[in-house]
Order: structure tokens, then C-alpha cells, then sequence
């Protein structure tokens, strides 16, 4: 429990002003939603343990290079937008819905454009793979979290975080329910693959209703020049971290397959779960810390310092640790 009081301590340290959540709110939010990411991961890494051990390594490991593969493709797909927007939010109160509806209009562009350039390399590269149908699956799956994303981002400008823990919650749910329900009848990867898209599904329309009846915004296309200048200027640096973050992730999975097979991706791929698990604790802290990041930097240079280094401080006192005892585990050696 030390871990969530520190973390809450360190919300409470949070001053907003009367147009910001006050700190207790803000605590509430970052525990609830580190609970829920907490919950989701255990959960995750027990459905894919499970799955392994039901399909066996060789068929594993073109499941998590399907995923992989679409996965570090999906930055193009965003391209910045959502933490812009997530700004932007916080920032300008009165024009928000208009930089939804801007970001919105050019993520579907991006998107589009992505699923093209997936869809082509797919096709040459993968031609006479059985993974290559695989990824056409993968890649709807992974344009449609990216538009739950987008939604998300901006409930993270209202400084709300439960609607996405609830999501979360039960798309990791239906992934195990049925997952591991189909999985007695069949090791079939395309109907898995099934549902993982219909969970991701149920989280777009589950955001996207919370969207628009909950915070009274309307999804629809807009294209303004100035504006949109405006918002790539500022989303191209958070493109190009995002990009180099998703090939340092899974860059090594391609690696793999195209070196070594599916068999031996697949033994890596377990292992790689373990380490990816706790990525809980950075995701959580930065959900919760984003907005306010924002709003000082507008409003307050020397509390937005204070803020980063307090969270920098109590991400090191969990991360470190932490790193320390996973390296120390005894290994296996036969």
C-alpha cells in the first residue's frame, strides 16, 4: 500500500486554480485509474500465459508478431494528435470542441493513409507468410484503439479519469471471457484475433458515447488551415518520441521473425510480457500528471517544475527498485 499512499501524497501537493479539479479530486483520479491499469495488466499477462500454453510457441509467436507488427504502425496513425489534444483541452476551455473536431478530421486522413502503407507492406513482405492475414485483422484492431485514444484524451482534458479505468476494465474482461472460452474449442489465431477486435470495439463505442452524451461534444469533420497548421506544429514532436518509443518496443519482435521463426519469438514473447506488465506505473502516473503538466506551463512555470521533478522523484523511488528485483530473479538453466 505504500505505493498508492506515496502517489497520492504526491497529488496532494497538486494547486489548481478554481477552473482545475481541486487536489483531492485529482488523487482520486491517478489512484482509481493506477488501480484499474494495475488490474488490467495482471489480467493481461494472466490471458496471455494462458493462451500460450494453450496454443503452444510456434502458433504464439505469430500471435504476438500479428499484434506487434500492427502495433508500432499505429503511431502514424496518430501522430501526436492525442496529447495535443489533451492540451489543448486544458488550455483553451472555450475552443475545445473545435480542436476535437479539427484533430478528430485529421486523425481519419492519418489513419486512412496508415492502413494503406500497412496494408502494402503487409502484402509485399508478408505475401507467403500465414501471419499475413493475421495483420489485416490486426490493423482494423488497431485503428479502432486508436480513435478510443483520441476520445480518451480529450475526457484526460476534463481531468477525468474514470470512464477510461471502467473501459479498460472491460475490454481486458471480454478478452479473457471469451478468449479463453473460444480457446477450448478451437486455437484458431484469426478467431482470437476476433476478439481482440470486438473488445477494442466495445471500448471505442463505450468512449465515444461517454464523448457525446456525458461531456456534450459532437463528433464531426471539420478542416480550418490556420488551425490546423497550429496542430501539427505542435504534434510533430510528440510524433516523432512516440515513433522512436514504438520501434524501440517492438522492433525486436520483427527482428525475430524475420531471423530466427516464430518458434523462437514465441518463447521471447512470454518473457517480454513480464517486463511490459509494469508499464502500470509510468502509464499511470503520466495519465494524471499530463493535464497538469499543461495547465502550469500556461499558468505557472516554477509549480509546473516543482510538480515534474516531485513526479520524477516518486517514479524513480517505485521504478528503480522495481528494476532492481526483476534483474535478481534466479535463472533457469537446464
Amino acid at each position: 500500500m505504500s505505493i498508492f499512499n506515496n502517489f497520492t501524497s504526491f497529488s496532494d501537493h497538486f494547486c489548481y486554480n478554481v477552473n482545475m479539479l481541486n487536489s483531492q479530486k485529482i488523487a482520486a483520479n491517478s489512484s482509481f485509474f493506477l488501480l484499474s491499469l494495475v488490474a488490467q495488466k495482471v489480467l493481461s499477462f494472466v490471458y496471455f500465459t494462458l493462451l500460450a500454453r494453450g496454443l503452444g510457441v510456434e502458433l504464439t509467436g505469430r500471435y504476438f508478431f500479428a499484434i506487434s507488427f500492427a502495433t508500432m504502425f499505429a503511431v502514424l496513425m496518430d501522430f501526436g494528435l492525442s496529447p495535443v489534444l489533451t492540451k489543448e483541452v486544458v488550455q483553451n476551455k472555450n475552443e475545445q470542441e473545435i480542436y476535437f473536431q479539427q484533430i478528430f478530421s485529421l486523425k481519419l486522413l492519418f489513419t486512412f493513409l496508415s492502413l494503406i502503407f500497412l496494408a502494402s507492406i503487409n502484402y509485399f513482405f508478408w505475401g507467403n507468410d500465414p501471419v499475413q492475414l493475421l495483420i489485416y485483422l490486426t490493423m482494423l484492431t488497431v485503428a479502432i484503439d486508436s480513435f478510443t485514444l483520441l476520445f480518451y484524451a480529450y475526457i484526460r482534458g476534463q481531468q477525468n479519469l474514470r470512464y477510461e479505468s471502467i473501459g479498460t476494465i472491460i475490454f481486458q474482461i471480454i478478452v479473457m471471457i471469451f478468449g479463453l472460452g473460444l480457446l477450448k474449442f478451437t486455437n484458431n489465431l484469426f478467431l482470437l484475433l476476433i476478439v481482440l477486435f470486438a473488445a477494442s470495439l466495445f471500448n471505442f463505442l463505450f468512449a465515444g458515447f461517454i464523448l457525446r452524451f456525458k461531456f456534450q461534444t459532437k463528433i464531426k469533420f471539420l478542416w480550418h488551415k490556420d488551425l490546423l497548421k497550429k496542430i501539427l506544429l505542435i504534434a510533430w514532436p510528440f510524433a516523432v518520441a512516440a515513433i522512436f518509443a514504438k520501434v524501440y518496443a517492438y522492433l525486436d519482435s520483427i527482428l525475430l521473425k524475420v531471423f530466427l521463426g516464430d518458434l523462437e519469438l514465441g518463447f521471447y514473447s512470454v518473457a517480454y510480457k513480464i517486463t511490459f506488465a509494469w508499464q502500470f506505473i509510468p502509464l499511470g502516473l503520466v495519465a494524471a500528471l499530463y493535464p497538469a503538466f499543461a495547465h502550469f506551463f500556461k499558468e505557472d512555470k516554477v509549480q509546473l517544475t516543482k510538480v515534474f521533478n516531485r513526479g520524477l522523484l516518486y517514479l524513480s523511488l517505485i521504478a528503480w527498485p522495481l528494476s532492481f528485483g526483476i534483474s535478481m530473479q534466479p535463472i533457469n538453466k537446464k
